[in-house]
């Protein structure tokens, strides 16, 4: 499924209007890390998208681990703190975010291409990537952060029959838990819990990366090879078994609004299968 998501991210960086397929070159580097590369020379950027099987599916008992954990790579590395690292990426230009959805995350660099600033881009990246402290103040901050927008989302019924919808329809499969946790489990994430997933799923064969922009194959080459480096080999997380159909049910809450709130679906077919 990542993969899928990775050559999308790729197809929708190219800044052309042509309806052709963009050429997209892959490899695979010598520490595992599956590389897809489309050189567009159009602007003088580079994109970089690491896409992880670290979605919130792979949260087991502790709903939100992967979100947590996530918003504390660039936190801190080094000797530098969170200022630091956001000073380093704003003196050059560079855009990083990380972001997680049930299946993957997905950690991302835009930087202008010139080789002094992609370069240090380059280096922040890996080293918030490889290398973070994970704080212990903004760790308990992150954790407060949530439980207080978990808290809000208690009081809107849009976030209220969401939630009902995904337990209602994938019951006990992964995911039926929301990504961004639920207040119980946040309350017993731990730092060893945020490392211990950091160590398990961030490694090089865990993940895909996509290079788009103004730089030459043998450049991309260098880059994919320099981050794979940075990482542990690690190995790539035996797929998730599929949702199965659950049973039909329809499902009513109470709540004080003029406005009513409506899911209404089922597990369909996943994009691998030879009818989708």
């Amino acid at each position: 499924m990542y993969l899928k998501i990775a050559i999308l991210f790729v197809s929708m960086c190219l800044m052309s209007t042509a309806y052709a397929l963009p050429d997209i070159r892959t490899w695979t580097t010598d520490h595992g890390l599956r590389v897809l590369f489309v050189e567009s020379a159009e602007l003088p950027m580079v994109d970089l998208a690491l896409t992880f099987d670290a979605g919130s599916a792979r949260d087991a008992d502790l709903a939100g681990l992967s979100v947590v954990m996530h918003s504390l790579l660039d936190k801190g590395t080094g000797d530098m703190d969170a200022d630091g690292v956001a000073s380093r990426f704003e003196d050059v230009g560079a855009q990083y975010a990380a972001s997680v959805d049930l299946d993957r995350s997905s950690i991302t660099l835009r930087s202008l291409s010139d080789d002094e600033l992609f370069s240090e881009a380059l280096e922040t990246f890996i080293a918030v990537l490889a290398k973070p402290t994970f704080p212990e103040r903004d760790f308990v901050r992150e954790q407060k952060r949530l439980m207080i927008a978990l808290e809000d989302q208690e009081q809107r019924p849009g976030s209220i029959v969401s939630k009902t919808f995904y337990k209602s329809l994938f019951l006990d499969h992964p995911y039926a838990q929301p990504s961004n946790g639920r207040k119980e489990s946040i309350s017993k994430i731990t730092l060893d819990d945020i490392r211990g997933f950091h160590k398990k799923h961030i490694v090089a064969g865990n993940a895909i990366l996509a290079i788009v922009g103004d730089v030459s194959h043998k450049n991309a080459e260098a880059i994919a090879d320099k981050i794979s480096q940075s990482l542990p080999v690690g190995k790539q997380l035996k797929s998730i078994d599929p949702a199965s159909p659950s049973k039909a049910v329809t499902r009513r809450i109470a709540f004080p609004s003029q406005q009513a709130h409506v899911r209404i679906g089922q597990v369909g077919i996943e994009r691998g299968h030879p009818d989708y």
